[in-house]
């Protein structure tokens, strides 16, 4: 018996009432646990002064009455519960008279003053959010009695269950009483509590094994398919095990975009609709469906092997034997079925108003990166872009031209090649920067070229994090003598993806009505490394060509 589990913060309202904004009934029931923004009234039934069953509390509740909600009115669960038409308001489970409707639709375990640290509400006699549990396992028991093993169970497994509480915690031990404070720094004691929250998610998963468990994953309205409702996206095992199908990339946009709502960019049925008129791509080789073949440059994939498994079986200078991402994210989206280079000299009208790709095999954010086999930096991309937009209107007319770029999909793709060619390899940059302050300076670059795609009329950004370089097969032989992942370098990848990751909300707050967005490409890739056989490999240490150790681009 699996009840769905997730932080509210995270849910993706799709999965809550319909795309059309009518609400509807998704779960049977509802279950809360927490401090007093989800108590709706357990403490008036236990021995503490921590109780909201007096004046001025209640007095925009229906009837103008406290009810033990430390709120003038309803509190968030109430709301939720009414907008997923499960009923107007959330019963504490402790209310003597708890009717068996009640019960069926569920309940709330919270404990206003509560913490995931126990010590948080032991001076008040609260019930700490580690016991709350027990409650649960309670009215399991309850409802077993009144509606059968059978029906519970569906009741159970299909509930929505919020988990609000840690300010308290903080509040209690560490800023006003620092009961903590001696030992704990601020750093420590929030992973204390995160180990607690862990702990506390551990508890479903050991009911589980006897009347109720946890399950981090609820039928995706949007994808019509299994998706994480942690927040956390994985990567998932490909079905198909000679090329990616529709369903393998709707996978794969999920586990890239982290923290992205998918209902953004696709409609919430299962087919696929065009939710964006365009897209437009810049970046390095991950990205270049061809552009280094109409430039004067060495690196370029318009040779075999390159190709081999793309329609038509010739290479096309995307530096891969098929498709690209940028590639199945179009087609997953409805708008074409490939991204064209830009430079492409034959490039039509309609290839124009669906998006293209600028970006060029070997770039970088740093123009450094770039200059000694003359290819197109990053920087340099936007120019294409202007005269993208040129074109644009002279094909369809300023006002549309302005309407597909506004509304268009950007993504980049770039930093790999920063660090290997400026860093790692050929360290040009390493007698005057730091790893930290080269990835720094690298974000600045980032987020300038993103201001850049914003006032050009871009709105829709997402932005790649970098894959664990250590583990490229070039990394592994050149600096690994037995050829292992090289652990620095993986670790400067995270580095720089937790900086990443923090820089793209604050650029999106600077940015009115932009959405920028983290792509996530570490977590699936090792995931893949380490675990080949789930996606149908044999090898991940090694490329696909020559010897597999060091070849690349021309070599």
């Amino acid at each position: 018996m699996q009840p769905t589990f997730f932080f509210i913060l995270t849910v993706q309202v799709c999965t809550l009432v319909t795309c059309s904004g009518e609400s509807i009934t998704k779960f049977p029931a509802i279950l809360i646990f927490g401090d007093s923004t989800v108590d709706t009234g357990n403490n008036n039934y236990i021995l503490t002064i921590a109780q909201g069953n007096h004046r001025p509390y209640g007095q925009d509740f229906p009837g103008h009455i406290p009810t033990g909600r430390f709120s003038n009115g309803k509190l968030v669960p109430d709301f939720l519960a009414s907008a997923l038409g499960i009923k107007e308001a959330v019963p504490p489970f402790l209310l003597p008279d708890l009717s068996d409707d009640e019960l069926r639709t569920g309940v709330s375990f919270a404990s206003g003053g509560a913490g995931f640290d126990d010590l948080t509400g032991a001076a008040f006699g609260i019930i700490p959010v580690s016991k709350q549990p027990r409650y649960l396992e309670s009215y399991i028991e309850r409802l077993w009695r009144i509606v059968g093993e059978e029906e519970a169970q569906r009741i159970v497994s299909g509930a929505l269950v919020v988990v609000t509480a840690g300010t308290n915690d903080l509040i209690y031990n560490f800023y006003d009483i620092p009961t903590r404070k001696p030992f704990f720094t601020i750093e420590a004691y929030q992973e204390f509590l995160q180990d607690k929250i862990q702990n506390f998610t551990k508890v479903f998963w050991k009911l589980g094994e006897g009347a109720v468990g946890l399950d981090w994953w609820k039928q995706d309205p949007c994808l019509n398919k299994a998706a994480p409702r942690s927040g956390t996206l994985h990567a998932l095992p490909f079905r198909n095990r000679n090329h990616m199908d529709k369903e393998d990339v709707l996978d794969l946009i999920h586990m890239l975009l982290k923290g992205v709502q998918v209902c953004n960019l696709v409609t919430c049925s299962s087919e696929s609709t065009t939710k964006f008129p365009a897209i437009l791509i810049f970046g390095d080789s991950t990205v270049d469906t061809g552009n280094n073949n109409y430039i004067p440059t060495i690196a370029k994939g318009n040779h075999r092997p390159y190709g081999l498994d793309f329609p038509g079986h010739i290479p096309t200078g995307r530096f891969s034997n098929g498709k690209l991402v940028p590639d199945f994210l179009v087609s997953v989206l409805g708008i074409k079925e490939a991204v064209p280079p830009f430079l492409q000299p034959n490039l039509s009208d309609d290839e124009l108003r669906t998006g293209v790709s600028f970006a060029s095999g070997g770039a970088g954010f740093d123009d450094l990166t770039s200059a000694v086999i003359g290819i197109i930096p990053v920087s340099k991309q936007l120019r294409y872009l202007e005269s993208y937009i040129e074109r644009l209107r002279g094909a369809v007319g300023e006002g549309e031209a302005q309407r597909i770029v506004n509304g268009a999909l950007g993504v980049v793709s770039a930093g790999t090649n920063d660090l290997i060619f400026n860093f790692y390899d050929i360290p040009t940059r390493k007698p005057f920067f730091t790893i930290e302050a080269y990835q720094d300076f690298l974000q600045d670059k980032i987020q300038n070229f993103t201001k850049d795609l914003y006032n050009l009329g871009c709105r829709t950004i997402v932005v790649s994090g970098l894959p664990p370089i250590g583990c490229l097969p070039i990394q592994m032989t050149t600096k690994s003598i037995i050829r292992n992942c090289v652990r620095s370098q993986n670790y400067d990848s995270q580095l720089y993806n937790d900086k990443l990751m923090k820089v793209l909300p604050r650029l999106q707050a600077s940015l009115p009505r932009s959405r920028i967005l983290y792509a996530d490409i570490y977590t699936p890739l090792m995931d893949m490394i380490n675990n080949p056989g789930k996606y149908g490999f044999l090898e991940t240490g090694r490329g696909c060509c020559g010897t597999g150790l060091v070849e690349a681009g021309p070599l």
